[in-house]
């Protein structure tokens, strides 16, 4: 999914991409055309031939199989979701089911029900439907989970990172989407330059207990995280490899995580 280049436009891509290593280098390979959308896509690994996708608030499930010819077949089914708002959603995986966190309604002109959170909203796919819970939260004002990153840590917890602060977050998108002309340009210079601070991402390491749907805070970082962070087990030790600080700004050197 995506964007992509095509002659001297970008569009939106509806294509797969499939990247590997052989020999200390890294290979890909480019399906065009497979997915039933284009542009911006989510989603997450289930086990190694099955993963959950969304388009906006559309989920599909997708096997990769192989024909008689050794040939890759992209099976995609799309999921029934009632009353789940999938868009800006955080996914985690036991490899059994997919777990859905938050959500975001996109911000539009005229509707005052538009550019908002679902903050507790926390919904379960078990291959057959989508079943909807809620979170219990640490307090009031849980992390928005856009732009958050989650890893599977044993069979009942999931580690969550990042996200964006929901206030700075709906306000940007409100400017971003309505002023115009000198108001616009005088806005992103004040939003861009924005401190590390001001822009207050989630700065905590939480942990999702599955059986309960509890929310925990495990410890601290310096300072937050959103870009959907690059969060990653090697040899039993945490990582964060990198991630969004503020608005076009990422982070210098990866963070190790002791738990």
């Amino acid at each position: 999914g995506g964007i992509k280049n095509s002659g001297d436009k970008i569009i939106d891509s509806s294509d797969i991409i499939k990247v590997w290593i052989h020999d200390s280098k890294i290979k890909y390979k480019i399906y065009e055309n497979v997915l039933p959308f284009q542009g911006e896509t989510s989603g997450i690994k289930i086990s190694f031939n099955k993963a959950f996708i969304s388009n906006k608030n559309n989920a599909y499930l997708m096997k990769i199989e192989k024909d008689d010819n050794g040939k890759e077949i992209f099976n995609i089914t799309k999921i029934a979701t009632p009353n789940t708002l999938i868009n800006g959603s955080l996914f985690a995986s036991d490899g059994k089911k997919v777990y859905i966190m938050g959500g975001y309604k996109s911000f539009q002109k005229d509707d005052n029900n538009s550019n908002k959170f679902l903050v507790n909203n926390f919904s379960v796919w078990d291959d057959a439907k989508i079943e909807n819970e809620k979170l219990v939260n640490f307090k009031d004002d849980p992390c928005t989970f856009l732009g958050s990153s989650a890893l599977l840590q044993n069979e009942n917890h999931v580690l969550i990172v990042g996200g964006v602060n929901e206030q700075m977050f709906t306000d940007a998108i409100k400017n971003l989407s309505t002023l115009t002309g000198e108001k616009l340009d005088s806005y992103k210079k004040t939003y861009f330059n924005k401190s590390v601070e001001e822009f207050n991402f989630n700065n905590k390491l939480i942990s999702l207990n599955l059986m309960t749907s509890k929310l925990s805070i495990l410890g601290e970082f310096k300072n937050g995280f959103a870009g959907n962070p690059t969060f990653m087990k090697i040899n039993d030790h945490y990582y964060i490899l990198t991630a969004e600080i503020k608005a076009g700004v990422r982070l210098g050197k990866p963070i190790k995580i002791e738990i």
